[in-house]
């Protein structure tokens, strides 16, 4: 539907600039690869990361993913947008979700074709002596990859996007339907 679309793209829009204005917030925090400064003692971090890959490093490896990663996004992004305009008006909180998604695929596309990588600023981590052991045990890990707010978007708006195609889907309504065709006579 059409009055879908400018929610999409105000969405995709405030994404966007949400990513830019953040990534150039901790650049001027962090200018060096590598530096830190913490945010919560011991639990999150403000680091200097470049990603070469998709998110969470993703096909890091792949030669000539700079140029195919941002095709990709902005695909990804024409996806996001066909999806967007057929959801219900009422889905409105999914087509928000979308743009966002949307914006931080853009966000991250932008990042990528200076350098071919993403600056990635935030490090969600645990040292604590009794949490540490049991996430490693538990998930093998007690530190996720680096990430910046477009990541954030764009799984956010995505498993918003898959809940609602899962779990709230909604049943096509009786105008959407062909007309029925009326029943012939019968022969009396």
């Amino acid at each position: 539907m059409q009055v879908n679309l400018p929610i999409f793209f105000a969405a995709l829009v405030c994404g966007l600039g949400g990513d830019l204005l953040t990534k150039s917030w901790a650049l001027g925090r962090v200018p060096e690869l590598y530096d830190a400064e913490a945010l919560i003692p011991g639990l999150v971090q403000l680091v200097h990361a470049l990603n070469p890959g998709a998110m969470v490093g993703l096909f890091a490896e792949l030669p000539g993913r700079g140029p195919i990663l941002a095709a990709f996004a902005v695909f990804a992004v024409g996806l996001m947008a066909l999806s967007a305009r057929q959801l219900s008006p009422r889905a409105w909180p999914v087509i928000v979700a979308l743009g966002g998604a949307a914006g931080g695929a853009l966000g991250n596309a932008l990042d990528r074709l200076d350098d071919g990588v993403v600056f990635d600023f935030v490090r969600v981590y645990t040292e604590h002596a009794w949490l540490a052991p049991l996430l490693r045990r538990a998930l093998g890990f007690a530190e996720l990859p680096a990430f910046n707010l477009a990541d954030l978007f764009i799984l956010a708006g995505l498993s918003v996007w898959l809940f609602h195609q899962v779990v709230l889907a909604e049943e096509p309504s009786p105008a959407a339907d062909p007309p029925a065709e009326p029943a012939a006579p019968s022969p009396s």
